[in-house]
C-alpha cells in the first residue's frame, strides 16, 4: 500500500492507518512500511516482517562490482600412484551399435 505516519507495532490492532495523507482501513494482506519496518495486515492484527532500515545501499542496488585479492597460496599437487599402459582392441559390430576401436594409452 505504500509508507504509512500512523504509528505502528507487531501486534497493533490499529485499523485507520494514514498513507499519503489519506485515511485507508485496513484490509487482510495489506503491506506497509513505517519508519523502515514493514508490515502486513492479518486482518485482525499488523504482523512486522522485518525492518528495512538497517539495509544499506547495495540492498537497493540492481549490480554491483569489486575487486578481491585471495590470501594464502597454491603449490602443484604431485602424483603418487603409479602409471600404467591400457591396450583395447575391439571390431566394428554390423548390428548398427556403435562398438569403440583403437588403443588407449
Amino acid at each position: 500500500m505504500g509508507e504509512t505516519t500512523t504509528p505502528l507495532t507487531d501486534g497493533a490492532t490499529t485499523t485507520t492507518i494514514v498513507i499519503n495523507g489519506n485515511s485507508v482501513t485496513a484490509v487482510k494482506g495489506y503491506l506497509v512500511i513505517y519508519q523502515g519496518a514493514e508490515f502486513v495486515y492479518d486482518g485482525t492484527k499488523w504482523i512486522e516482517l522485518g525492518d528495512l532500515s538497517a539495509l544499506g545501499n547495495l540492498a537497493w542496488a540492481d549490480t554491483a562490482s569489486g575487486s578481491y585479492t585471495p590470501a594464502g597460496s597454491v603449490t602443484q599437487p604431485t602424483f603418487t600412484g603409479s602409471s600404467s599402459s591400457v591396450t583395447i582392441s575391439a571390431t566394428n559390430s554390423a548390428s548398427g551399435n556403435y562398438t569403440p576401436a583403437g588403443t588407449v594409452t
